[in-house]
């Protein structure tokens, strides 16, 4: 119980119960905030490959895990499944589904089996373009994480990381744009942030 009541509050979902204080393990909103869209990381294959390349152009749905995460993160990746169908969007087409391992030691290889597991199980067409799985190393992953205003904590005892349960929105040019909290995500909320993503309206979603 103390566990799902961790879970619901607000952007302050750690990786196990004793997330620690809220200064450290959280999300800061950034609205509007440019992100660095040329930082580089690893895609599944191993390849090099920026944010702005793995955005394709699109509004991002950009989550911020670990792989090897047995507790939280699968619920994160889960709220996520439930959601694709209720939404008149589809990744790949009309946005990008980014998720980026905040752990520098894991590899392409554990990202490319997460994305199999996890389009596996998805009830609506993904394509691997529409929602990647990345890695990369502790600059590039602590620059997002920063511009972003994503905090997190390893706790080295239990080799794990305390993080916040959440969703940020980037617009097509790397703008954050919208945050959710939690492990649940309501289609017509995601459905709305997706259509203010495009700013402009250039290129917006006439759903």
């Amino acid at each position: 119980a103390l566990l799902l009541g961790l879970l619901l509050l607000p952007g302050l979902a750690g990786a196990h119960t004793e997330a620690g204080p809220a200064a450290e393990v959280g999300f800061e909103q950034r609205l509007g905030e440019q992100v660095p869209r040329d930082l580089t990381f690893r895609d599944e294959a191993g390849r090099p490959v920026t944010l702005a390349e793995a955005g394709a152009g699109k509004p991002v749905a950009l989550m911020l895990l670990y792989y090897r995460c047995t507790m939280l993160c699968p619920v994160i990746l889960d709220a996520a499944l439930r959601t694709l169908p209720a939404l008149p969007f589809q990744p790949g087409k009309e946005f990008t589904i980014v998720t980026l391992s905040i752990d520098p030691r894991e590899t392409p290889q554990q990202a490319a089996r997460k994305q199999a597991e996890t389009l596996a199980r998805a009830e609506v067409s993904v394509p691997p373009g529409g929602w990647r799985f990345l890695t990369g190393e502790q600059e590039a992953i602590t620059r997002l994480a920063r511009a972003v205003g994503f905090r997190y904590r390893y706790e080295a005892e239990e080799d794990e990381y305390a993080h916040a349960a959440g969703l940020v929105l980037l617009t097509a040019g790397g703008r954050v744009s919208r945050y959710f909290y939690g492990v649940e995500l309501a289609p017509r909320d995601l459905r709305l942030g997706l259509v203010e993503a495009f700013g402009s309206g250039k290129g917006r979603p006439a759903r």
